[in-house]
């Protein structure tokens, strides 16, 4: 049945008048319908625009914490930055002369100290021209009383890996001296310093080298393919880990002190 067949016979049940009644009847139905949607759709716009304002608040908390964490790096990095500026004074021989054998009254050292300088020194040569003193050279470690030398083989082998694919090739290829800010950290010297707990300075697997010129180094390390795990480049000294074990990561980052100094290299 058409819908024009029904209307005639309503029509011709209810009169003109019934039919003015249904046609008013589904017009307020429809009203209704329309009234409820409309009421709907305002609810949901109150949900999103409350879920918006939700995640406002935590984006807004978690760029407070994230510029948190970053000042307290920085304020760490500062910290460690100067003590380890404190370990250039101290010359390596002056540490094998008297700080490990001693020195006499006259500043000269006997004939039976002499030789036990050289064999020292002899066992103290990592390569041509790094050594293991340098790894435990500290001034802060021997203004505090703390005991920095590496205490067993394992460490010795991981310092001696780092030179000797790292280190010593880098100083063969850049020509100049490399000198070691920061090598070995026994785990009170690196708490002292504020050092990462899983620190490789305390596997000996790193070492801080000073550098006016971080690019410049960080640059012919990566020229010269050499097996880092880890370069940070500082403003003033680059941090270069290699580990004794396993596949080196290669993992280069920025300290915030070398984005201030040279923010038109990154």
């Amino acid at each position: 049945m058409t819908i024009d067949l029904i209307i005639q016979l309503i029509a011709s049940l209810t009169g003109t008048g019934g039919l003015i009644a249904l046609f008013l009847i589904t017009e307020k139905k429809t009203a209704a319908q329309l009234q409820n949607t409309r009421k709907m759709d305002e609810k949901w716009q109150q949900i999103i625009a409350q879920k918006e304002r939700d995640f406002a608040l935590l984006n807004d908390k978690y760029e407070a914490a994230t510029a948190k964490i970053e000042r307290l790096y920085d304020d760490n990095s500062e910290l460690r930055n100067s003590l380890d500026q404190v370990n250039t004074d101290c010359a390596v021989s002056r540490i094998m002369r008297c700080d490990c054998i001693g020195c006499h009254p006259a500043g000269l050292l006997s004939e039976h100290s002499t030789t036990r300088y050289s064999r020292a020194m002899k066992n103290d040569r990592i390569s041509r021209n790094f050594t293991y003193s340098e790894f435990e050279r500290s001034d802060t470690a021997a203004l505090h009383g703390i005991d920095n030398a590496i205490p067993d083989d394992r460490i010795r082998r991981a310092v001696r890996l780092l030179v000797g694919n790292v280190l010593q090739p880098l100083r063969d290829a850049m020509r100049v001296p490399l000198h070691i800010n920061s090598g070995y950290r026994s785990s009170a010297l690196n708490t002292l310093l504020s050092g990462s707990r899983n620190s490789q300075h305390t596997k000996g697997e790193a070492a801080d080298i000073a550098a006016p010129d971080p690019l410049l180094l960080a640059q012919t390390v990566i020229r010269n393919s050499l097996p880092f795990d880890q370069m940070i480049l500082y403003s003033t000294f680059v941090h270069i880990s290699h580990k004794p074990d396993g596949p080196q990561r290669g993992q280069i980052l920025y300290d915030s002190s070398y984005k201030e100094h040279y923010p038109d290299t990154l």
